[in-house]
C-alpha cells in the first residue's frame, strides 16, 4: 500500500517512513491472535491511509474465524452436544459485538 501510494506520488517519502515506523514499532516481533486482533484496529488512529489494510485484515479475520466457529458448531451438533455447540454460538456473538 505505501509502495503503491509512493509511486503515485499521493504521499511523500517521509509521510511513507513515519507510518512504516509506527506499523513497525506498533507490532511485537513475536504476537499473538489476541494482541492483533487488539493493535490492528488501532493503526489507522494515526494515519488514515492504513483503513483500507486495516479494514481488509479484520474482514479476512472475520471470514476465517467464522468458517472455523461453524465448522466446530456444526460438528458439535452431529455429536449432540447442544450445550457446547450454544455456548460456542454465544462466545462468537459477543465477541463479535
Amino acid at each position: 500500500m505505501l509502495l503503491d501510494r509512493l509511486e503515485a506520488q499521493q504521499i511523500s517519502p517521509e509521510h511513507a517512513s513515519q507510518i512504516a515506523k509506527l506499523v513497525v514499532k506498533a507490532i511485537p516481533h513475536k504476537i499473538t491472535d489476541q494482541q492483533m486482533l487488539e493493535i490492528i484496529p488501532k493503526l489507522d488512529d494515526e494515519f488514515t491511509e492504513l483503513a483500507s489494510v486495516v479494514y481488509k485484515h479484520l474482514k479476512d479475520y472475520e471470514q476465517e474465524h467464522q468458517k472455523q466457529v461453524v465448522g466446530q458448531v456444526e460438528e458439535l451438533l452431529k455429536n449432540q452436544n447442544f450445550d457446547q455447540a450454544f455456548q460456542l454460538i454465544n462466545q462468537y456473538f459477543q465477541r463479535k459485538l
